[in-house]
């Protein structure tokens, strides 16, 4: 149900306003630092998505790529609300995953035949000039870390190399090392690279032609830093390349038709480029990519068909693009694929039912689109899936309660839709589930008895619907809760005491509701809120002067109620209030 659209313009910015000081609370919506490559373990989910956040954003560790969420903006933040502004804290979409390449293991040394020690030495000291040049090049001297750099001893021991038996330049591994600059075109003189990382840094310009001599090279990562320019045609003579990382830069133009020549290429990264044109179609030739990553640009048009070509798929994200059109049925065909993210373009339609067909699926993103049609019951079927993203779409219907046969799933986001009826109580049975949102839909009957074993549960969103009866006091059991909203509903009774045992909750919205009686003061329990918002009930009584025990409140909002007596000074302090709406003296 979307009466809610209808609220005023002032309510609707307060509340966004609102949600983002919430998300800056909850130390979300901003973009970790990618991951070390020495470290396989790590990873981010989107951006939301991967699922979309406070939560952020899927994080992904692959072998040898790792998944990093997606920057969101952060809007500035409100005035004071006021009891005629209700804001609602408001789940604040996940960051989606970025998939961010990164070396996890250094590449096992190719056996060479006993090299003749003249001719060796000879081409060591070519090698070490070529790394005295980039030293140059990239300001060295500022570097994180130049720990042998332009010093007598082997290659092998200044920092970030690795050499062979013979002395020469195998991998250069400087990610996130401070490098600024352009890079040197001698780099391209160093025949036995096989590996060269530079992410993370503070590289400008475009590429040297220079680099298309590295015919050797199997894995090149360029990834977040200021390159800019086109991709250029010369890396479809990169012949042994298996995985190449350009995400994060400033490439521009469409994508070179000469990459479709790398036979060996299994991982491709364009993230967050400034690319245009349609996805081309030849992509589907490249029968051995494993994962794609065109998010971030401004690609145009239909997902083309010959993408369904692409049988060895595991991960393919192409959000936060201009793309229409249909969800693909083909997708279907992509029998190992993992994680679909296609959040953020302007796809249109009913969600397939051959998407079904992917049992091996652990992330599912199809966030802000145009797709309407029910919630389809077949991706109960979908056993591993652990993120499912369907905010801000048109889907409409109820529910089905086929979802909680998805025992793995972490996070369940539904917002910004047109459901109804009730909430499932079968997803009491999601016991590994950590967010819950099912805000701004038209859910109604009570919150289900079952959510109570969701004893994982970090964040309950179920504002903005028509959800009545009284706010369950088994809430107070569920102790890793972080974030409760139940704004915008017509929820009665008073608020539950035990709400004062959620020791790990840092907001709490309710509302405009129908609330009644007093403030508990067990509430000034919960020494980590950060947000506590009660506008607009019918709660009467005092203020507790427990609620001064909350040192670490930003915000707290309590107008638009029956409140009496007078407002503990302490509270003064919170840094935006509408303490003074009360009208009532300090004590």
């Amino acid at each position: 149900m979307k009466q809610l659209a209808a609220r005023t313009g002032t309510r609707t910015l307060t509340a966004v306003l609102i949600a983002v000081t919430l998300l800056l609370a909850l130390g979300c919506g901003s973009e970790p630092a990618p991951p070390s490559p020495a470290d396989p373990t790590v990873a981010s989910e989107p951006a939301a998505a991967a699922i979309a956040t406070p939560a952020s954003t899927p994080t992904e560790a692959s072998a040898p790529p790792t998944a990093a969420p997606e920057p969101t903006a952060t809007p500035e933040p409100t005035d004071t609300p006021t009891p005629t502004d209700t804001p609602q804290p408001t789940a604040t979409p996940e960051p989606a995953p970025t998939e961010t390449p990164e070396p996890t293991a250094t590449p096992a040394p190719t056996p060479e035949p006993t090299p003749d020690p003249a001719t060796t030495t000879a081409e060591a000291e070519r090698d070490r000039a070529v790394l005295s040049a980039l030293y140059e090049a990239t300001v060295g001297e500022n570097w994180t870390d130049n720990t042998g750099w332009l010093t007598d001893a082997p290659l092998g021991e200044w920092h970030g190399i690795t050499t062979d038996s013979g002395g020469r330049v195998t991998e250069i591994r400087l990610l996130e090392n401070g490098l600024t600059g352009s890079i040197p075109s001698e780099l391209g003189n160093l025949a036995n690279l096989e590996s060269l990382n530079v992410g993370s840094n503070e590289l400008s310009g475009p590429l040297p032609s220079n680099l298309e001599n590295l015919t050797s090279l199997t894995w090149l990562s360029f990834h977040r830093n200021r390159l800019a320019g086109p991709i250029p045609e010369w890396f479809g003579n990169m012949s042994s390349l298996e995985v190449l990382s350009l995400g994060g830069n400033e490439f521009s133009g469409s994508i070179p038709e000469s990459l479709s020549d790398l036979a060996n290429l299994t991982e491709l990264y364009l993230w967050e480029n400034q690319l245009t044109g349609q996805i081309p179609s030849w992509l589907g030739n490249m029968s051995g990519l494993e994962r794609l990553n065109l998010q971030g640009n401004q690609f145009s048009g239909t997902i083309p068909d010959d993408l369904g070509n692409l049988t060895a798929m595991v991960s393919l994200f192409l959000h936060s693009n201009q793309l229409t059109g249909p969800v693909p049925s083909w997708l279907g065909d992509m029998s190992d694929l993992e994680r679909l993210d296609l959040h953020n373009n302007q796809l249109s339609g009913p969600i397939p039912s051959d998407l079904g067909r992917l049992t091996a699926m652990t992330l599912l993103n199809l966030q802000g689109n145009q797709l309407t049609g029910p919630v389809p019951s077949w991706l109960g079927d979908m056993s591993d899936l652990e993120r499912l993203n369907l905010r801000d779409n048109q889907l409409s219907g109820p529910i089905p309660g086929d979802l909680g046969r998805l025992t793995a799933m972490t996070h369940l986001d539904l917002q910004g839709n047109q459901l109804t009826g009730e909430i499932p109580p079968e997803l009491g049975n999601l016991s590994n589930l950590e967010r819950l949102d099912l805000d701004d839909n038209g859910l109604t009957g009570r919150i289900p008895a079952q959510l109570g074993t969701l004893t994982k549960l970090k964040q309950l969103d179920l504002d903005f619907n028509q959800l009545e009866g009284p706010i369950p006091p088994w809430l107070g059991n569920m102790t890793s809760l972080e974030w409760i909203s139940l704004g915008e509903n017509p929820m009665d009774g008073p608020i539950p005491p035990e709400l004062g045992k959620l020791n790990n909750l840092r907001v709490l919205g309710l509302v405009d509701n129908h609330l009644t009686g007093p403030i508990p003061p067990e509430l000034g329990n919960l020494t980590n809120l950060t947000l506590l918002y009660l506008q607009t009930n019918q709660l009467t009584g005092t203020i507790p002067t427990e609620l001064t025990k909350l040192t670490n409140l930003e915000r707290l909002a309590l107008g638009g109620n029956n409140l009496e007596g007078c407002v503990p000074a302490a509270l003064r302090d919170v840094a935006h209030n509408d303490l003074d709406s009360l009208m009532l003296p300090d004590c």
